[in-house]
């Protein structure tokens, strides 16, 4: 195949319509406290308009043979804490931020696991507890595309933009 194709891998992907972030803004509204899930660890992400800028400006291009990171700005990524205070800002709610050790992380999976007998699919998985603790998920700047749209949304402006589309469509109560 060689250069028939462009591989494209994006970072997590978020924005209008992920249900996989809810949680995070639920939590962030309701919670006194909000797990940092590591200190040094590494999170690059993008918004799901931007992500869809890029992939439409790749597969306008001939096929290259190479693969390609999406990413927004910060293709280092943002930390836990800052993903987690982002999210608490828009949600206007200030809990405190604390450490969650990598043990309770992974047991809390494991009784995700264990709610099966009860019928119920586990939404936290111990699959999903090593992803969230794995330590670099940030991208190399020779994994991007030269050439690729300037990103509309950083952490802050793409995450108050999901949090009002799910206010909008009435999946979080209005900030009054």
């Amino acid at each position: 195949m060689g250069e028939r194709l462009t591989v494209v891998r994006p970072p997590a992907i978020y924005g209008p319509g992920d249900r996989e972030l809810l949680p995070l803004f639920q939590l962030a509204a309701t919670s006194p406290v909000l797990p940092v899930l590591g200190e040094s660890a590494r999170t690059a992400v993008i918004h799901v308009e931007d992500a869809a800028a890029q992939v439409a400006e790749l597969a306008g291009r001939p096929p290259s043979g190479a693969t390609y990171a999406l990413t927004d700005a910060r293709p280092d990524g943002y930390g836990w804490r800052e993903i987690m205070q982002a999210a608490a800002e828009v949600m206007d709610a200030r809990p405190r931020l604390t450490r969650a050790p990598a043990a309770a992380v992974k047991a809390l999976a494991l009784l995700s696991v264990g709610q099966r007998w009860a019928g119920a699919a586990p939404i936290f998985t111990p699959g999903k507890a090593r992803e969230l603790l794995h330590t670099d998920w940030s991208v190399k700047s020779d994994e991007i595309a030269p050439g690729l749209p300037v990103q509309k949304f950083d952490l802050w402006n793409g995450l108050a933009h999901t949090a009002d589309w799910y206010r909008a469509v009435g999946w979080l109560p209005k900030i009054l």
